[in-house]
């Protein structure tokens, strides 16, 4: 492939993959906030330049939506120093239909630094655009594409330290590291490369310290945000607009996941619960607006576990098709492969084509008993019964998910015993500690007695997760060391409890200022079961830092400390209190006055 192909089919899939990333919805018109962040440095051909000005506007005219939805900007680095180094170009700009023709034209209108390759301050300006944008918001989502055909250049001096451990002195690389850190800090939720011609080491630099989050990928596929892309050939490229076309326009923002024991153990009325139950919450209780992506594993078959129904959108047009082939499954019959299952299930979610990790990830797992077979995940006794067999496999499994990815894991025990199911709610469930339902706080395990119960389990799960639109509550806020006892060297430990009841607490934000008009945010760790920590750091005598908590649940609910009608503040105080510095003048002086006088009883003294 020619070069001026990969850089059309570069531009290409950048707006495919850029415009429009799934996020939650939320009260404001805008839902995605997304800046171009282009190269237009001397190795960019004058036939290139043309090649990404003409995608770009192609692509504002037929595939970004017109609706209001996203907010674009442009940014060009490549300009000499007398030019700042890096230009706006489009400043951010809602998308209409009464605007998007205007804005192609300024794009093909743009012309083209052609200096060196200052990366560092293109990725600084485009955040600082999406930062001061009117537009910006906690819950919308802030994404920046960098299109570039060689490694940074130029130093914009924000790195004061080897951030790349590449060895010796800051470089320009360690300036594009500290500059997506701190636009990271600040909010910026995703950042993804398309890279023109690059070396092999030049692309794993991106991938391994530019892209965001971490860890980045290689696409395609575009399994998850943080990614660097490469074109190969017009067959994969071809490939991957279609998948992303399918995730685009099924707005998925839940991806289940039902891991089923087909066991011997399970009795074929059990069976049959288990599928009709699942089929009436297909036809009665799913939603039918593609807001869904379903998927079925089933255990205790042949190969341990296969795929039943891979990852679908459930649409009015299809939801009786999955309903109906549901109950079509034949049962496997073999042993409990429970470890096997759960990591097949997974495996689907993270794979599917509309995976996004700003979506919801939910297994249930729905089963009669306890897992009788290994499959040797575990290397250590995870549950403390003094063995390492497949009851450890399960919560290694389980485990690695989490930190893939994986936010909930729900347990419909179908007539197990209490020894199973009290196993189940505190080794299995996610997140942790788990209980039994009601009420649907993720974490739960359920035993369910026939097919109406169960469909009704899922159908409340549903309502709690995509039509909850009560925000989560925020108590007991406090903070270590209190606000009257802050010295410059104290770091400010702040905790909160934070609970919501129907779809669950998805992120606690402390964001904090200096009074400089400039917020930072940091992302409040689960400490234990509703409790939330968050960390300030050390400021200066005399600063006054003032703080909000910001709660979001899994439907897109917010709340702040300040809607709640609280306020919260701080000073910095010298390391000793003021009454102890006057002790300390007030000793200080007379130790000087006795001096004194006792130098000039001495010299009269002398004279005498």
């Amino acid at each position: 492939m020619t070069k001026r192909s990969c850089i059309t089919l570069i531009m290409a899939s950048l707006f495919w993959t850029l415009m429009f990333t799934s996020v939650p919805a939320h009260a404001g018109s805008v839902r995605i906030q997304a800046c171009m962040v282009i190269d237009g440095s001397g190795s960019i051909s004058s036939t290139e330049w043309n090649l990404i000005k003409q995608a770009t506007a192609q692509a504002i005219n037929s595939t970004v939506p017109h609706d209001g939805s996203v907010e674009f900007t442009i940014v060009q680095f490549g300009y000499s120093s007398a030019n700042g180094y890096a230009k706006t170009e489009i400043p951010p700009t809602v998308i209409l239909d009464a605007n998007y023709a205007s804005v192609a034209n300024q794009v093909l209108a743009m012309p083209k630094g052609g200096q060196g390759t200052p990366t560092a301050h293109g990725l600084y300006l485009g955040w600082k655009e999406l930062r001061n944008s009117p537009n910006f918001a906690f819950q919308t989502k802030q994404v920046i594409n960098l299109a570039t055909d060689a490694e940074p250049g130029t130093r914009n001096y924000n790195a004061t330290t080897d951030l790349d451990q590449s060895g010796g002195s800051p470089t320009s690389k360690d300036d594009v590291v500290a500059v997506v850190n701190n636009a990271v800090s600040q909010g910026l939720d995703e950042l993804d490369v398309e890279g023109i011609s690059l070396s092999n080491a030049t692309r794993d630099w991106f991938k391994n310290w530019a892209v965001y989050p971490q860890p980045g990928i290689i696409a395609p596929p575009m399994t998850k945000p943080g990614w660097i892309r490469p074109v190969a050939n017009v067959t994969e490229f071809a490939n991957t607009i279609g998948q992303k076309l399918e995730s685009i326009l099924t707005n998925v923002r839940m991806q289940l996941c039902m891991v089923l024991d087909g066991s011997g153990s399970i009795t074929s009325t059990e069976w049959n619960t288990t599928k009709n139950g699942i089929a009436n919450a297909i036809r009665n209780n799913v939603p039918h607006d593609s807001s869904v992506e379903f998927s079925i594993i089933q255990f205790g078959v042949g190969n341990y576990a296969r795929v039943e129904i891979p990852p679908t959108v459930v649409t009015s047009t299809n939801h009786e098709t999955i309903a109906t082939n549901v109950t079509a499954i034949t049962q496997g019959k073999g042993g409990t492969q429970m470890a096997h299952g759960l990591y097949l299930g997974w495996n689907t979610v993270e794979s599917s084509v509309n995976y996004q990790t700003a979506l919801r990830h939910i297994i249930n797992l729905a089963t009669d008993g306890e897992p009788t077979i290994r499959n040797n995940n575990a290397t250590s006794d995870l549950d403390g019964d003094g063995h390492i067999n497949q009851y450890d496999d399960v919560i290694a499994v389980v485990n690695n998910a989490v930190s893939q990815g994986l936010d909930e894991l729900d347990v419909e025990g179908i007539g197990i015993t209490n020894t199973a199911r009290d196993w189940m709610k505190n080794w299995t469930v996610r997140p942790q500690p788990g209980h039994i339902a009601p009420p649907f706080v993720p974490g739960w395990i359920r035993v369910v007695a026939n097919a109406s119960q169960f469909a009704d389990t899922l159908g409340q799960k549903f309502q709690a997760v995509l039509d909850d639109t009560t925000p989560p509550n925020i108590t007991d806020v406090h903070q270590q060391p209190t606000a009257d006892n802050v010295y410059p060297t104290d770091k400010v430990q702040v905790y909160a409890n934070v609970t919501d009841d129907l779809s669950g607490v998805k992120q606690v934000t402390l964001s904090y200022t200096t009074g400089n008009g400039t917020w930072f945010n940091v992302t409040m760790s689960n400490l234990a079961g509703y409790q939330y920590n968050g960390t300030i750091p050390q400021f200066a005598y005399g600063t006054t830092i003032t703080y909000v908590l910001i709660a979001e649940d899994w439907a897109g609910n917010t709340i702040t400390t300040q809607q709640m009608g609280y306020d919260y503040q701080y000073q910095v105080i010298p390391e000793f209190p003021s009454p102890l510095i006057v002790l300390i003048l007030m000793a200080t002086t007379l130790a000087a006055i006795i001096t004194a006088k006792k130098r000039k009883f001495h010299i009269k003294t002398s004279r005498a």
